[in-house]
């Protein structure tokens, strides 16, 4: 049961995450949550360390969009900068709001990967599709919403068995 929410990655950051393996691996389209996945969710246009990431992943042949449970003025302010596409209101886990960045990038789920900090927003969504799901330790643990500071006690749980099953793999 719980293995349907383990993501394929874990990383600290979206800056640790080995892009252009996952470039020789066929993924060519990259899905990613913003708030506490990208910056903390008070933070509203992309830092400069987002912006160059952006710019070295379109360069590198990326397509991006942006899927955020979000409205529309916080994800446009966001993804405006960066030139990417983006969905608000997502509806995350549901996964209507990622089939329709699929279809924005012309995208098949066996070439995306999906980039976010929650299991249970960003990885059940994406394992729903058959994404390629990266899950990252938030931005911040101080800076969440209420109804996520809640999530994040059951989420540790499911990390910590997830990361003991990769540790028993290895060894």
């Amino acid at each position: 049961m719980l293995k349907r929410l383990y993501p394929k990655e874990y990383h600290p950051s979206v800056l640790n995450i080995n892009y252009d393996k996952l470039y020789s691996q066929g993924i060519k389209n990259i899905i990613f949550d913003i708030d506490n996945t990208l910056v903390t969710f008070n933070v509203l246009t992309p830092t400069e360390e987002i912006s160059n990431l952006f710019a070295a992943l379109k360069k590198c042949g990326f397509s991006i969009c942006i899927l955020s449970n979000n409205n529309e003025k916080r994800v446009g302010d966001f993804s405006t900068p960066l030139d990417v596409k983006f969905i608000h209101k997502a509806g995350k886990p549901g996964t209507k709001g990622a089939l329709k960045a699929l279809k924005l990038l012309s995208a098949d789920p066996k070439n995306t990967a999906i980039i976010g900090d929650q299991i249970f927003t960003d990885t059940w969504c994406g394992n729903q599709l058959g994404l390629y799901t990266i899950l990252v330790e938030p931005v911040s643990r101080t800076q969440d919403e209420l109804i996520t500071k809640v999530k994040r006690g059951v989420e540790a749980f499911v990390v910590r068995q997830y990361l003991k099953g990769l540790a028993k793999i290895k060894m």
